[in-house]
Formats: structure tokens, sequence, C-alpha cells
């Protein structure tokens, strides 16, 4: 999964939308439309976003999501 695909789902399980992240971040609902399909963050930004989404930075930039199912 690709880092946008991860800022797009972690915003959505914190039920949030674009322009209330970027209202929390100081960016315009654009640029969070940006960063969900192709633009790239800048390190603070990306920090921030982690923050007000309440996850960690290497979340969103693992190459993948590994879930583990134990049984």
């Amino acid at each position: 999964m690709s880092l946008h695909n991860r800022i797009k789902e972690a915003r959505k399980n914190k039920g949030m939308t674009q322009s209330e992240l970027g209202g929390l971040i100081g960016v315009a609902k654009t640029t969070i439309t940006g960063y969900e399909k192709n633009r790239e963050p800048t390190a603070a930004q990306l920090g921030a976003i982690a923050d007000a989404l309440d996850v960690d930075v290497s979340f969103l930039l693992q190459d993948e999501i590994r879930v583990r199912h134990d049984t």
C-alpha cells in the first residue's frame, strides 16, 4: 500500500474529512487531496499528518501493512 493510500485510510478511519485534516495541519483541502493522490508531503507535514491522525510516521511510510493472525 502506498503512502498516499495509507494517509487516506488513516484519515477515513479517524472519521475525518480532507478539509478537517487540512485545518489541523494548516494546509488547504486541495493539498490533502494531493497527498492522497500523488503529492509527497514534506517531513514536517508528514509528522503533522501522523500526529493529527494518531498514527506513527512508520505506519505511513511502511512498504506494506502486515497483519498478524494468531491461530
